[in-house]
């Protein structure tokens, strides 16, 4: 990775290091150049551009039971019109969760009482809607914002997900924090930094 090379000025020797990967800990002197606290030896298959820990790895919503019946529930037509709420900016996303304990179409939704309206007869108890505190222009606005930074070189990962509470965001890893980044609605976009100012 030349292009994300920054200089180290360390008091230890770095050729001891056997490993590939390691973690550096530091203080910026310069801009491109850090001076090192510690440098700590990682495991390869550690997560070190691991997603933003706030998306989480499981609902924290309070879901439907998958035990009840799910007589006269067409869910293909439910992601049908769930989708066309999503392309008629009243929803940002939907997900089925539909697994041993749980069976739910969560949407996070702008307009709260059209997605009820038109997916409530559809889904009845399993449709679990979150308001959402972004709006597709805010969403828009962040995707813009990784954009520049993809063009600077300084995007490594971008995406959209949605967190464990069921609102909806961009999510980015960059290499280093840059001020533009502070310039994006942040309930939109979440961003984690490789390198930490």
């Amino acid at each position: 990775m030349d292009d994300a090379r920054i200089l180290l000025d360390a008091s230890s020797d770095l050729d001891r290091l056997t490993h590939g990967y390691v973690e550096v800990r530091g203080v910026w002197v310069r801009e491109g150049a850090v001076a090192v606290r510690d440098i700590i030896p990682v495991a390869e298959d550690a997560a070190v551009l691991a997603p933003p820990p706030s998306l989480g790895t499981q609902a924290l919503l309070s879901l439907p039971s998958a035990a009840g019946s799910r007589a006269g529930i067409d869910l293909s037509l439910a992601r049908s019109v769930a989708g066309d709420l999503v392309e008629k900016e009243a929803a940002l996303h939907f997900v089925v969760v539909d697994d041993a304990e749980h069976f739910a179409v969560v949407v996070a939704a702008t307009d709260v009482d059209r997605v009820e309206s038109e997916l409530g007869p559809l889904l009845g108890p399993y449709l679990v809607v979150v308001h959402s505190q972004n709006t597709p222009a805010m969403l828009r606005r962040a995707d813009e914002i990784l954009a520049i930074e993809g063009r600077d070189n300084n995007l490594l990962l971008s995406g959209e997900a949605m967190s464990p509470h069921g609102d909806y965001r961009v999510v980015g890893i960059v290499r280093r924090w840059t001020s533009a980044l502070s310039t994006a609605p942040a309930s939109a976009l979440e961003v984690r930094a490789w390198i930490h100012p």
